[in-house]
């Protein structure tokens, strides 16, 4: 695995720093540009989540757990998320206290496999890494381990008013917000 202080896999052409006042993109020249862009922006957020789960985990300590919303609103991030992110931490941290995550890998893959034990935890983060696991197919292997049933996330949809086959959110009030349906026939 590589870890978040390695450089990223794709190094561009010219070194990019991102300011938000310039238009950085336009500096890309080609796709490895583009890409290497992409995942330096990636590594940028995953890092700040975990700088402000730690971050949150200080203050818990410090100053104690009835702060930590105090200091989201302070720097202006949702309590709940923040809370999210130290807890993620804290379940790495209590485990292994020099844990550093591995810049390939999302925070979010982190979260869905933070309950279980270390070593299945282990194991999973590196078949994760080597197999280049999205998110989704983190919680649909994870699920299948733990031999728990998998549902999708959609189902097969005739909308009428299109006259056409259509993937159905779970949630379909999701999908009739953002179509003009009047009614549809839902294949479960």
């Amino acid at each position: 695995m590589r870890y978040m202080d390695e450089p990223t896999a794709i190094e561009p052409k010219q070194p990019f720093s991102i300011d938000l006042q310039e238009d950085f993109v336009d500096k890309c020249e080609t796709w490895e540009d583009i890409v290497s862009l992409g995942l330096v922006a990636r590594e940028y957020k995953d890092k700040s989540q975990w700088v402000l789960g730690k971050c949150a985990l200080f203050v818990e300590t410090k100053y104690g757990e009835s702060n930590t919303d105090k200091y989201a609103k302070e720097i202006g991030v949702d309590a709940k998320t923040l809370q999210n992110y130290r807890w993620v931490v804290k379940s790495y941290l209590k485990d292994d206290p020099e844990f550093k995550p591995s810049s390939k890998l999302p925070f979010k893959l982190y979260e869905t496999v933070a309950t279980m034990p270390k070593e299945e935890r282990t194991k999973f983060l590196e078949q994760a890494d080597d197999n280049n696991f999205s998110i989704e197919r983190a919680r649909v292997e994870r699920k299948k381990k733990e031999g728990k049933p998998i549902h999708p996330a959609f189902s097969l949809g005739y909308c009428k008013t299109h006259d056409k086959w259509w993937f159905v959110p779970k949630v379909r009030e999701e999908w009739e917000k953002s179509h003009d349906l009047v009614e549809a026939e839902i294949i479960q």
